[in-house]
């Protein structure tokens, strides 16, 4: 949830930022801990953007050390990560619009009658029925 509050108007997020997270999704993230010395998960477009190569990291002297970053490199703050939630992101709206969508999704979650019968259904149209 807190990448997808992140964009929203009321966020203190970079205007690139949150740009970057409409244009993302999933696959633009690389799980590593070859940034902050923790593991994370980091926007790949964030990297190209700081001239960095995804499939060349410079390693950590150690955990939670940036100095093996160029100088313009600052974890979360001009080298941005993200959620899974990065594939939920398609706009900018306010934190209430937000709120009242997710409370939206919530109120039609529950008037299914049986979660198991709806989740047959995916099951029935897959190629790959789960077992």
């Amino acid at each position: 949830m807190g990448t997808r509050f992140m964009a929203t108007k009321e966020s203190g997020a970079a205007p690139e930022l949150k740009q970057m997270l409409v244009d993302s999704s999933s696959t633009d993230l690389r799980y590593t801990g070859d940034i902050a010395g923790v593991p994370a998960n980091w926007l790949v477009p964030s990297m190209r953007m700081l001239g960095l190569d995804p499939e060349n990291l410079p390693a950590p002297k150690g955990p939670m050390r940036h100095d093996h970053l160029p100088e313009h490199v600052k974890p979360w703050k001009t080298f941005w990560s993200a959620g899974q939630g990065v594939d939920l992101v398609d706009d900018v709206p306010t934190v209430a619009e937000l709120v009242r969508r997710l409370r939206q999704e919530y109120v039609d979650a529950c008037v299914t009658q049986d979660m198991a019968d709806a989740a047959r259904l995916v099951e029935q149209v897959s190629d790959h029925p789960v077992r």
